[in-house]
């Protein structure tokens, strides 16, 4: 093939690209979300008193760094965390590794998941970095790790999923998602799942080459393809310079999308009212964003609660605050300060409600360790009595 013929075929490949890379989401084959299972805002508490807790996850000890967590529950009342550690972040050294928490014992020793080689095996291609772990189960033993996989820089990256079929004691291989049938890379994922009606799920991911956009992941169940499901992909349309979108179902057709801001000093927020099909322009949600990653969860009451750092100044990630509002997700208040100390770094927050009504948030604590909180309604609901005085703001910080 000559020069000429590659270098066509190269910018022909790049228009494409371009041209789908900016286009508004254009759904293929009359493709109709089905609708989101929401979370009940209601449960049956086990503790009538205030309840909080902290502790650090158990680390590696060849590690020097750790970062972005998530977590899960298991059957039977478990918790699953998972996160990615290793000499440094972009480090080949790093892998993902995973700890479970039975219901009145202590977490176990961290296990490697799946690192670059083990990667590279079960994906067949050169993996030189691994990342962004996200673990959700549905409700009886099937566990599902979708985790970043990369060439180079987190702009080469893929996103592949492993699945669990006991409880997250073994895991099947990696299968890596097809997003885009021209250049299937800059996809990374961070936050929460929705449960969609009939078994599948709505994850938030983004896309980080030549622009930042949030976007939405589907997967439908399908028996006949790779990992079990059927991929389609949409964008939050109008949302360049959005990324690490958190979605909130608020019923089967309803939900918010807050966003990281990598361009202004404000939290971004978009509504779908079409089960996620499609989504109104960004616009602010009324806290700051140092552009930094977020979570927001439904609770009781018909309320939304925030993890956030509370700073608007670029990259400013040392305090840990949480929020909350109605389902409007404009009218926020601050209720507690998690964290506060000068020159210190608390990132991804990451949080989820398990079955006995206990709210859990982990989070990256100087990079060096995952921070676990454990607190229930009766201890937000004092911090709402004291909402007053909720803790330094970033206009009266102590």
């Amino acid at each position: 093939m000559s020069n000429r013929v590659t270098i066509a075929i190269c910018l022909a490949v790049c228009l494409v690209y371009v041209l789908v890379f900016f286009r508004r989401p254009v759904i293929v084959g009359g493709f109709s979300p089905p609708p989101f299972v929401a979370a009940s805002d209601e449960f049956s508490g086990q503790n009538d008193r205030p309840l909080f807790s902290e502790e650090f996850l158990p680390v590696d000890p060849e590690s020097k760094m750790a970062h972005v967590a998530s977590m899960c529950e298991l059957s039977g009342g478990a918790l699953l965390a998972v996160w990615y550690a290793g000499p440094a972040e972009l480090n080949p050294g790093v892998a993902i590794f995973g700890s479970v928490c039975a219901p009145g014992r202590a977490w176990s020793e961290p296990e490697v998941l799946v690192d670059r080689i083990l990667a590279s095996r079960e994906l067949k291609r050169t993996i030189r970095k691994v990342g962004n772990p996200l673990v959700w189960s549905d409700g009886e033993n099937r566990v599902y790790l979708l985790y970043v996989s990369a060439i180079g820089g987190w702009s080469s990256s893929s996103i592949n999923l492993k699945t669990s079929e006991d409880g997250a004691k073994s895991w099947g291989p990696s299968v890596r998602l097809t997003l885009s049938p021209f250049c299937n890379f800059s996809e990374l994922v961070r936050n929460r799942p929705v449960a969609l009606d009939g078994g599948g799920f709505l994850v938030p991911i983004y896309h980080e080459s030549i622009g930042k956009f949030p976007e939405i992941l589907w997967l439908l169940p399908d028996s006949g393809a790779r990992g079990g499901f059927a991929v389609w992909k949409t964008r939050i349309e109008r949302s360049r310079g959005f990324l690490q979108p958190s979605v909130v179902a608020l019923d089967p057709r309803s939900a918010l999308a807050f966003l990281r801001n990598s361009c202004g000093p404000d939290l971004g927020l978009s509504a779908s009212s079409d089960a996620g099909l499609s989504w109104d322009a960004p616009g602010h949600a009324g806290l700051p964003n140092p552009n930094s990653g977020i979570c927001a969860i439904r609770i009781s009451g018909q309320r939304l609660l925030m993890v956030f750092n509370d700073d608007s100044r670029p990259g400013e990630r040392d305090n840990l605050r949480l929020a909350i509002s109605d389902l409007g997700g404009k009218n926020w208040v601050r209720i507690a300060g998690l964290e506060d100390a000068p020159y210190q770094s608390f990132a991804y927050p990451f949080i989820i409600r398990t079955h006995d009504g206990l709210y859990h948030v982990v989070y990256t604590y100087n990079r060096t360790r995952i921070k676990h909180l454990t607190f229930n309604e009766a201890w937000i609901e004092d911090r709402i009595r004291d909402a007053g005085q909720p803790g330094p703001g970033p206009d009266n910080r102590k």
